[in-house]
């Protein structure tokens, strides 16, 4: 497609993007950060400063949706000016309160009851901790409400370090899959914030928990946390019972297992709301830096978004992910990321010269599967 090869620069940390793009034949693979077109960088990117006509795959204040705590300011930010056109919060992202931030702490404290209760159930997450490390379920509230009322600042310790928590609702009408737990990830990109142009992969994956979900199991991980980089710990579970379907299987077992759906749902009914969650979450993330504009189009950014489907189909948001793993070493992912990654990387690249010879922004041939959520 391209008249000449783009150069990109990729980390030593990027293995997994290396071997990706080195198979591309329009791709040439640099040393040199100056000689490149686009930098994939996994560390240290902060300390990079691009070239005025190179792409960097980090958008600046991202951590806005990365960090559970700061997405929980963004989205309740923007629903609170109600910019959302219909949708409300509660709708798609579960109960969440930022326990360091003062006011959201005492609404936590005043909306739960002195003697708690088994069915009243929350998640404690670290603020910036990824991979479902730090996580604890609770319903007995008693030694956490003490520690929020000891300090101005709580923080609690994971592995020695402190941190600053959320806690959110646990979604508990899940949607089972072979009596397990489950999580959706998503694929989706920011090609261009000026002007703002968002975009899905309409395939993920599907990630399961290796043991039968069993509520009152609150301290098993092999139940609660999807995230495989628990599951693997177990891993002589782990191998025993395949922890990934893809979305042909669950459209299959939603509609002839459980009988929740016709066939079809999810390109009809799942992909659409998915979009229309991405959609809002872009939406707040651009409401919230409007006026840090500050550059066109060096920027984009490939994120991954986690869902859980309650028992009526319906899915909830839990969380954004930042550069979302591109190992694809299982046959689920396998047939997902390469193809996924290769789409995303023409796709900014087409945006960026078409940029510069002042073509439509939004009529891109490189889109093949990838499909539009915003467009400005």
């Amino acid at each position: 497609m391209f008249k000449k090869k783009h150069k990109i620069y990729l980390d030593k940390t990027s293995s997994n993007a290396l071997k990706i793009l080195e198979k591309k034949d329009d791709i040439q693979i640099v040393d040199n950060i100056k000689n490149a077109d686009l930098l994939w960088i996994r560390k240290g990117y902060k300390k990079i400063k691009p070239g005025t006509k190179q792409l960097l795959n980090h958008l600046k204040n991202e951590f806005f949706i990365t960090q559970k705590g700061e997405l929980t300011q963004t989205l309740k930010n923007y629903f609170d000016k109600d910019l959302n056109q219909g949708l409300s919060l509660s709708n798609f992202y579960p109960e969440t309160y930022r326990l360091y931030d003062p006011a959201e702490r005492e609404l936590f404290l005043q909306k739960n009851p002195a003697e708690d209760n088994p069915e009243n159930l929350w998640l404690l997450k670290p603020d910036r901790l990824s991979r479902g490390r730090g996580i604890k379920i609770l319903w007995d509230l008693k030694e956490l409400r003490e520690t929020l009322k000891k300090s101005s600042k709580p923080t609690l310790t994971y592995e020695g370090e402190e941190h600053d928590y959320i806690i959110q609702r646990y979604v508990k009408d899940l949607l089972l899959l072979n009596k397990r737990k489950s999580e959706i990830r998503m694929y989706w990109l920011i090609a261009s914030l000026n002007p703002l142009l968002v975009l899905m992969y309409p395939e993920g994956t599907v990630r399961l928990t290796t043991k039968k979900f069993k509520l009152s199991h609150l301290d098993d991980p092999l139940i609660h946390i999807t995230n495989l980089y628990q599951q693997k710990k177990f891993r002589s579970i782990f191998h025993r019972t395949p922890p990934k379907w893809n979305f042909e299987k669950l459209d299959n077992y939603a509609h002839k297992e459980l009988n929740l759906a016709p066939p079809g749902w999810i390109n009809d009914a799942l992909l659409p709301q998915l979009q229309n969650c991405i959609h809002h979450v872009t939406a707040a993330f651009r409401e919230r830096q409007l006026n840090q504009f500050t550059e066109k189009g060096c920027r984009f950014g490939l994120f991954g978004s986690d869902f859980i489907l309650d028992n009526k189909l319906k899915p909830w948001l839990t969380e954004v992910q930042k550069g979302p793993g591109l190992s694809f070493s299982d046959p689920i992912k396998a047939k997902i990321i390469p193809e996924m990654f290769q789409e995303a990387i023409d796709i900014v690249l087409e945006i960026k010269e078409k940029r510069k010879s002042g073509g439509n922004l939004t009529q891109i041939e490189s889109i093949k599967n990838f499909q539009w959520v915003y467009k400005e």
